[in-house]
């Protein structure tokens, strides 16, 4: 079978149906000799910068000269991006071969229990747990899929536990109150094993300081910052002032305050690995945040007009956007999608908000929400702007930038992390022409 084919069977076992539950799972990684025994692990769960406080600490990592292995998702152009060591993606031959030897697995279970089928995302799990054994990482850094409690990561045990923060996403699955969504992501936390919260706020504090004293367990919050004014769009300078280090002047090559507290979390998460095997030093984390670069997180894609892609697919996440917009003084034309799964109105609101002028575009994914239903929506609160059907990024966006070129305005693409990967094949393409 070529890699093309053992992809495409992937994807047929739906890349978004969603079964919470640890069974299939552990009985994948029970047949595959637990790979989880031979590495340790990092675990982050949240609803919103969970990726990026993976990289970071990952980048920091490695700087100190540690192999270290990557688990993220989604992918925004391909599939192997979930899967890196040292920020290198797996190869396509050991994705061909790691997936030929779960398929048969599977294959040999179904013999005894029929009903045994794995989603897309617990094989992709399984996959990376065995890639990271047989490529002997010094550490992996996993990041959950959705939720927490019943996520398909949520069987290692971890040399620290992060919880980033807890906002309104996936309520249909992790519930619609706070209190409930937190309680699940709260899931992840071991007992006594330490514990790093990004969340500050009291109500979401609540459920997880009340998990964690259950596992007997004290969270460590993230200390607050001191942030420099820096007057590119794309970084960001700050002192972290912590227990164990004091660092100024620190600079990260992503935009945005909400990076900051990542980048926060994950120093906060190094903290209290350091009495482990895993020393890191100063000069490591300067440089591992430095070097970090997390594609499609307010990131600037071209110039002349500009083009930022943001992969704000929540309210929370687009709330932070707005901040990073009006921060750094840009006025957007906006690319707004999203899927059929989020709470749609709230967030037109929000992205009525950050702009006079929007092109709906729907992504090429199956669960995209229609631009038609999204227009609605839009005339639903009233949107005084300029509302245009771009329909696809492809159509949509050469007559967006040709706005901004015009106008002296910035182009943003946000709402779905599927809408930004698009995106960024468009602007590849075109380069390459």
């Amino acid at each position: 079978m070529k890699y093309e084919q053992a992809l495409q069977a992937l994807y047929q076992r739906n890349e978004f149906r969603i079964k919470l539950g640890l069974e299939n799972i552990q009985a994948l990684v029970k047949d595959l000799k637990n790979p989880l025994k031979n590495y340790p692990t990092i675990h982050i769960a949240g609803t919103n910068g969970k990726g990026s406080v993976a990289n970071f600490i990952a980048a920091i990592l490695k700087e100190q000269g540690y192999k270290v292995g990557l688990y993220t998702s989604p992918h925004l152009i391909d599939f192997r991006e979930r899967i890196q060591i040292n920020h290198k993606k797996i190869s396509k031959k050991n994705v061909l071969k790691g997936l030929g030897e779960i398929e048969t697995i599977i294959q040999r279970r179904q013999m005894k229990y029929k009903s045994f089928e794995p989603t897309y995302f617990e094989v992709v799990t399984a996959l990376a747990f065995k890639y990271f054994k047989d490529q002997r990482v010094d550490i992996a850094i996993l990041e959950t899929g959705l939720g927490g409690r019943l996520d398909s990561t949520n069987i290692c045990d971890p040399l620290v536990s992060v919880i980033t923060n807890i906002g309104r996403d996936h309520t249909h699955i992790l519930g619609s109150k706070l209190s409930e969504i937190a309680y699940e992501k709260a899931g992840i936390i071991k007992k006594d094993r330490p514990l790093v919260l990004g969340e500050k706020r009291t109500k979401q504090l609540e459920v997880l300081k009340k998990e964690a004293k259950k596992k007997k367990t004290a969270p460590v919050l993230t200390p607050s910052f001191v942030k420099k004014k820096n007057k590119s769009l794309s970084k960001e300078s700050f002192d972290y002032l912590g227990k164990q280090w004091t660092l100024n002047d620190l600079t990260l090559n992503m935009g945005g305050e909400h990076q900051v507290e990542n980048a926060l979390t994950a120093i906060t998460a190094l903290e209290q690995i350091q009495k482990s095997r895993f020393k890191v030093s100063p000069e490591s984390i300067r440089k591992g945040l430095k070097k970090t670069v997390w594609p499609g997180r307010f990131h600037l894609l071209q110039e002349n007009p500009q083009l930022f892609v943001d992969g704000a697919h929540n309210l929370e996440a687009l709330t932070m956007l707005s901040k990073t917009l009006k921060q750094k003084q840009i006025d957007p034309i906006l690319l707004f999608g999203l899927m059929n799964d989020k709470e749609a109105l709230p967030m037109v609101k929000k992205a009525a908000s950050l702009t006079n002028s929007i092109y709906l575009v729907q992504s090429n994914v199956r669960k995209a929400l229609s631009v038609h239903k999204l227009k609605q929506l839009f005339e639903k609160i009233g949107y005084s702007g300029k509302l245009k059907i771009g329909y696809t990024i492809e159509k949509g966006l050469p007559s967006a930038l040709k706005q901004a070129q015009k106008q002296n305005r910035a182009v943003c693409v946000c709402g779905s992390l599927y809408l930004v990967g698009e995106t960024i094949q468009w602007v590849g393409q075109k380069n390459a022409e």
